[in-house]
């Protein structure tokens, strides 16, 4: 299933000319199709039941599969997995026949719960998104799951886990039909933009969409304008220059799990000695299957990949074992940037991430993916596509000051001394030899500084940073909340600052846009510009901004 695929639901209001809701839509688009053939889990109008039969099977997969790998390794404890997996069989299908869900008066109401009845309301209005989810046991059902995501929410408000596709379809366009249907021009669950904020560039997210379809020449379809599409080729590159950190320590985690219980039994049987040769064929191997797994995670995430918009979101359908059909409101789009690692700066190519407003989910760090892999042309255009700005990607940035590069040579010197002194301790005279660290400690340090840079320019906060993974950061100003100053020992000593450009972000790895290392003097002056865009209110007579905040004093 695709966006592409999904019709347009078209509901009847039941006297005159009362106007037709998203559960008249679904109930109409009941009539128009399977009316007289509703499958028996299904309400006669349409409205709601239960979930399709196969969510038993979904629910029971979860589970089956890690019993199966125990039936693998234990072959004697087959006889109680046996048991195991018929009971849970059972809870299962007491759990389908107890869960109901309904669209009613303009919520999604869920109830659920064997013993204890669970029963959550989701306003329509409330809603944020709706994402398709089809793993592999859905697919094997013939079913697709719907995740609805509220605003505010900490995580998933609503999970029907299974519905037959075309069901899911209509539920799916009832419910964002729903959400669409508040007050023009401002989006549920997000406050009135404040006064002064709005100049033509400080809306482009809200305006990307009304001017890419005068583009187009009319309006947008529901399967909307294509932005990005990333194949297996691309995938392959993304996988080999990926060196992310993160990724390569899981990797070692994950290789360390499985060969921990044998390492004494396998030193046992290796000679006393080994040669370079082995040593360096050992290393080799270990590279390799690294760059295996993370070739394998890009496919297996990304496959597939296809970014579309259409006037009121973006939609992102991606996943080899797990099909994701996501969507991201523009409107709840807080900030973009382009990220380029070290490999992908040097071969030209880039990525483009989203940080956005109140994205719950499991595990979810509020960063959405708009491009995992690109030209770095490709991603700068898509940036300015999106902010409907040709020129953000080409904003000249403002070097920081001299002082700031001389901040991290000392630190640099300081770790290197460090990492000697220990050096010796442990090793003693042929520890000094450490002393060599400092070439490439003061040659990061170097690169760290060339890669800050800052701009404010037409309604657009940038912000640029890191010498191993490169991040730009384009910031709207009017989604900016909270500008914060801030000053270490060391900046106070340099007279710098750091000014952290807060937005509405779910916290995550990324510490967020900042301006580091600014001239201390240059900080006080960002920060005043700044706290003139947010909404103030009076203290003694005198409006004071609600959000501004410094930590450096005088």
């Amino acid at each position: 299933m695709t966006h592409s695929s999904e019709p347009r639901l078209s509901g009847h209001g039941g006297d005159g000319d009362e106007p037709a809701g998203p559960s008249d839509a679904v109930g109409a688009a009941a009539e128009r199709g399977e009316a007289g053939d509703s499958p028996p889990w299904l309400e006669p109008e349409g409205l709601g039941g239960r979930l399709h039969p196969g969510a038993i099977g979904v629910w029971s997969l979860q589970m089956l599969g890690a019993m199966a790998v125990v039936a693998i390794v234990r072959p004697e404890a087959v006889v109680g997995l046996l048991a195991v997996a018929a009971l849970l069989l059972a809870v299962n299908g007491m759990r389908w026949k107890r869960f109901r869900w309904r669209l009613s008066d303009g919520t999604l109401i869920i109830t659920q719960g064997i013993i204890q009845r669970h029963r959550r309301v989701i306003p329509l209005e409330r809603i944020q998104s709706v994402d398709v989810v089809r793993r592999l046991s859905h697919r094997l059902f013939r079913v697709e799951a719907l995740h609805v995501e509220a605003v505010g929410g900490s995580d998933t408000e609503g999970q029907l886990d299974a519905l037959q596709p075309a069901m899911a379809r209509q539920v799916r366009a009832a419910l964002l039909a729903g959400r669409d249907a508040g007050p023009a021009g401002q989006r549920p669950g997000e406050p009135a933009q404040p006064a002064g904020a709005g100049t033509a560039a400080a809306a482009a997210i809200d305006a990307s969409a009304t001017a890419s379809e005068a583009r187009h020449g009319g309006a947008l379809d529901d399967e909307g304008h294509e932005l990005a599409r990333v194949g297996p080729g691309q995938l392959l590159r993304a996988g080999v220059t990926e060196a992310n950190v993160t990724v390569l320590a899981a990797a070692a985690g994950f290789g360390w799990n499985l060969v921990s219980d044998r390492v004494d039994e396998y030193a046992q049987r290796l000679p006393m000695s080994v040669g370079p040769t082995a040593a360096i064929a050992a290393v080799a191997v270990g590279l390799l299957v690294v760059a295996v797994l993370l070739v394998l995670g890009q496919l297996i995430t990304y496959w597939d990949f296809r970014l579309t918009r259409t006037e009121r979101e973006v939609r992102i359908r991606r996943g080899l074992l797990e099909q994701r059909f996501d969507t991201i409101p523009l409107r709840r789009i807080q900030a973009l940037r382009i990220e380029e690692n070290v490999p992908r700066r040097l071969l030209g190519y880039a990525a483009v991430k989203a940080d956005v407003a109140g994205k719950p989910g499991g595990g979810s760090t509020g960063t959405d993916t708009l491009l995992p892999f690109g030209t770095a042309a490709g991603a700068r255009e898509l940036v300015a596509t999106i902010l409907n700005d040709p020129d953000a990607p080409q904003v000249p940035l403002v070097a920081m000051p001299r002082r700031a590069r001389t901040r991290r040579r000392v630190r640099a010197v300081l770790a290197t001394a460090l990492a000697t002194a220990a050096a010796v301790g442990v090793w003693g005279m042929p520890g000094l030899f450490a002393a060599v660290l400092l070439i490439p400690a003061v040659a990061t340090a170097d690169a760290s500084y060339r890669a800050l840079g800052w701009a404010r320019d037409h309604g657009l906060l940038v912000a640029r940073a890191g010498w191993w993974t490169r991040r730009t950061a384009f910031v709207p100003e009017h989604r900016l909340q909270t500008p914060a100053r801030r000053a270490t020992l060391l900046q106070r000593w340099r007279r710098l600052a750091t000014v952290e450009l807060r937005i509405a972000r779910s916290p995550g790895l990324w510490s967020g846009p900042r301006w580091i290392d600014l001239d201390a003097e240059t900080a006080d002056a960002r920060i005043v510009e700044l706290a003139q865009l947010l909404p103030t209110t009076t203290w003694g007579g005198q409006p004071v901004p609600t959000s501004a905040t410094s930590r450096f004093p005088g």
